[in-house]
């Protein structure tokens, strides 16, 4: 297999034994590139750590490198030493100099994941190779290697992060290229991943890219080499470099092939270049939402659910460009891919050679109108310039995949919305500099979806006139606008509740999280005669809340700051004569023992998640402490349902929750052997109430001196799950003679 003898250089030095604190300085420095915030640890008393990376999420994570072959001894080694000198993070970056096959990638993370820690990435043999191929210094340093690298590589230069080295969803593409003979082009929008295909076809022997375009020195090169393939990246930024190549080939009496990659927009001027016939041109599909989250789980990010479901989002097939955005978030700039501005600059920075610096401007007047777009002589006319113009740009625009034409209402959209928002913020909100949006808006065909692109962009800082955003809502009239200008915050969610209270419903879920002590009442005063059972209605106002309430995470402090809003809320409204019926059963939620959420996947959407489990012991004791105040409620209510009440105790009582831990039945049982306490000590307590309070009693073995009496307890007897044969019968036998006796007696008596 022929690659750059430099690069070859490369791989055999790292075979060699190395200088251990010389390849961890090494390591620190190259891999800086990926991680900003890497600094080295330099000595022998590293306590597991080479290197220290800052994520901005507590203390910094340990880079673990080493040069023995025995990479995952030393690798154990290393995250023990860690815990033990007292460590506190659960994730790590391993570089090592050996070679590892898949089955000893798996491996490691498997030992990893046994030890507590996710390796966030391993950079082995190859990876490290290819960082040191640009690196005089290291290559000389380490490697003791001089010279200068060859305008041929097995590595291609590239503004994207090439991370990891599987194929997802591309083996048929690769296929392709590995068995179609000839020169050939490879046709993709920018990020749908030709480069790294390509690299790791070139990984595998069969080609070099084109590096440096002077083919003074490639020729040389190609004898020196002898590659099968030359890869031409990007040609569509130089498509006369095909012809200087295709003539070189014949000047020089060479062999190789070129395999060409572009743009949608240049095929046809790409494939004249090189004489190709259509069967010498293959398309790069986008790759399923469910593909997408296989890459960025194999480029470093396992989770959370939410982050990798924006990256999907805002991927929208492309692998490449979720690649991108994962090696963002790997260096600390979460915050910049949830807002959308890494997506908008790595977007922007890829078409400025093209269209120039008004490929932004352009992009944000159609991106107003949101999914409906702009119609191109509106935004023509807004932007005052010609309409010609604008659709040369555009037509550049498209074949990047970021806008998208509407047929039915003739107009062009951009895409995803979370570039949207970031390009009407910077271009129409930022400031006293920013463009004015008045003329796009009037036209916009759709104002709901201007109202939702501009509360987007306000949501990720964009100064949006709040009367303006108001006055596009009211004319919008849309359900889903409101429901997304709820979010926004307290002050917003108020105006909706105000404005329009029938939406009550619809917004109820942003309205309890933003100003619950306002939404509480309204959903408590909405529910009154709605007997629905909650467990079918979703859209139920009593179930909205329970769902807020067992959405809570425990341990986070939202378990007892909503339960205690809830209760205060309760206690006023009852003040206020409120129903008290509707009450009750909203104060049970106040002693829910348990957490519900479910979420389903970043992908297809076809997998739905549902976790569940008790909160903490902690918050199960002040949980508890709330039952004074419900009590004094109850009390205050005239002849209260009494179900009612002891659903509320049975919340505690009997939670439903099956993976419990120690001592969560003995807290419990001190709670509601309180609560059973002071309802036996409230007047007018008869023979039912007496009954249910015994039962509940009996179940959680809590000893209280309760007397019924005896016919009560024969006509409703307790269960006997252990011998329920021979309870049943006995159970039978005293009902008879009951009968019996009662038989003897007149109707009045009985």
């Amino acid at each position: 297999m022929k690659r750059d003898p430099f690069y070859h250089q490369t791989i055999e030095g790292l075979k060699k034994p190395l200088d251990r604190d010389l390849f961890e300085e090494c390591c620190s420095d190259i891999l800086r590139a990926d991680f900003p915030t890497l600094v080295p640890i330099r000595g022998g008393s590293d306590a597991g750590m080479d290197g220290a990376i800052a994520d901005g999420k507590g203390l910094p994570f340990p880079l673990i490198c080493t040069t023995g072959r025995n990479v995952i001894g030393n690798l154990t080694k290393s995250i023990t030493s860690y815990v033990k000198n007292g460590g506190k993070r659960r994730k790590a970056v391993l570089a090592t100099s050996q070679e590892l096959t898949s089955k000893k990638r798996r491996n490691l993370e498997a030992r990893a994941k046994d030890l507590g820690f996710t390796l966030v990435q391993i950079y082995s043999q190859g990876a490290i190779a290819d960082r040191l191929y640009y690196n005089q210094h290291w290559c000389r340093e380490l490697l003791e290697l001089s010279g200068e690298p060859s305008p041929l590589s097995v590595v291609p230069c590239t503004i994207r992060p090439l991370l990891g080295d599987t194929l997802i969803g591309r083996e048929n593409d690769i296929k392709w290229v590995e068995e179609t003979k000839g020169d050939r082009l490879l046709v993709g929008q920018p990020g749908s991943g030709k480069t790294f295909l390509l690299h790791i076809f070139a990984k595998r022997g069969g080609g070099l890219f084109v590096i440096k375009k002077d083919c003074s020195k490639i020729a040389p090169a190609i004898r020196t080499q002898r590659p099968k393939t030359l890869i031409v990246d990007d040609a569509h930024m130089d498509s006369k470099f095909l012809t200087e190549l295709r003539q070189l080939r014949e000047d020089i009496g060479a062999s190789f092939e070129i395999i060409a990659t572009c743009w949608p927009n240049a095929q046809q001027k790409v494939a004249d270049s090189l004489n190709l016939p259509s069967s010498h041109i293959h398309t790069l599909d986008l790759l399923t939402r469910d593909e997408i989250v296989e890459v960025v789980k194999s480029a470093g990010i396992q989770g959370p659910l939410d982050l990798i479901r924006e990256i999907v989002n805002q991927a929208q097939g492309r692998p490449g460009l979720a690649v991108t955005l994962v090696y963002l978030c790997l260096n600390g700039d979460v915050q910049k891919v949830a807002l959308g501005d890494a997506l908008s600059g790595s977007i922007l920075s890829t078409f400025k050679p093209l269209v120039g610096k008004k490929a932004s401007t352009i992009l944000a007047a159609f991106a107003i109108g949101g999914d409906s777009g702009m119609p191109i002589k509106t935004v023509a006319n807004s932007l005052r310039q010609p309409e010609i113009d604008i659709h040369n740009i555009v037509t550049e625009l498209a074949s990047g995949g970021v806008i998208t034409e509407i047929r039915q209402t003739n107009t062009l959209s951009v895409n995803p919305a979370a570039l949207r928002f970031a390009l009407v913020r910077d271009t129409f909100f930022k400031g006293p500099t920013s463009l004015d949006p008045m003329t796009l808006i009037e036209n916009a065909r759709d104002l709901a979806q201007v109202a939702l692109t501009l509360i987007g962009a306000k949501f990720r800082g964009a100064h949006v006139p709040p009367e303006l955003l108001l006055s596009i809502l009211e004319k919008a009239r849309s359900e889903d606008a409101w429901n997304h200008y709820t979010w926004l915050g307290k002050d917003e969610a108020n105006i909706v509740l105000e404005r329009h209270p029938e939406l009550l419903i619809k917004v109820a879920r942003p309205a309890l999280l933003k100003t619950p002590e306002r939404a509480i009442p309204l959903l408590l005063k909405t529910a009154v005669g709605d007997e629905r059972q909650l467990s079918s209605a979703t859209d139920h106002p009593l179930r909205l809340i329970s769902d807020w309430i067992k959405e809570s995470y425990p341990g986070s402090g939202e378990v007892i700051g909503r339960r205690e809003t809830l209760l205060g809320v309760i206690k006023d409204v009852i003040s206020k004569g409120a129903d008290p019926k509707t009450c009750l059963k909203a104060l049970s939620f106040v002693f829910s023992l348990r957490h519900e959420h479910h979420t389903s996947d970043p992908g297809l959407g076809r997998t739905i998640t549902f976790t569940h489990g008790p909160v903490t012991r902690d918050e199960v004791k002040n949980i508890g402490k709330f039952w004074p105040d419900a009590l004094s409620i109850i009390r205050k209510i005239k002849n209260p349902d009494w179900l009612l009440v002891l659903e509320i105790i049975r919340e505690i009582a009997l939670p439903g929750i099956s993976n419990t831990y120690e001592g969560f039945r003995q807290v419990r049982k001190e709670i509601v052997a309180q609560m059973l306490k002071d309802l036996l000590s409230m007047p007018k307590v008869g023979p039912g109430l007496l009954h249910r309070i015994k039962g509940i009693a009996r179940q959680l073995e809590i000893n209280l001196r309760i007397v019924l009496d005896k016919e009560f307890e024969i006509i409703f007897p307790f269960e006997n799950l252990d011998d329920w044969q021979t309870a049943q019968e006995r159970q039978r036998k005293a009902v008879v003679k009951l009968a019996e006796k009662w038989a003897k007696l007149s109707i009045n008596q009985v």
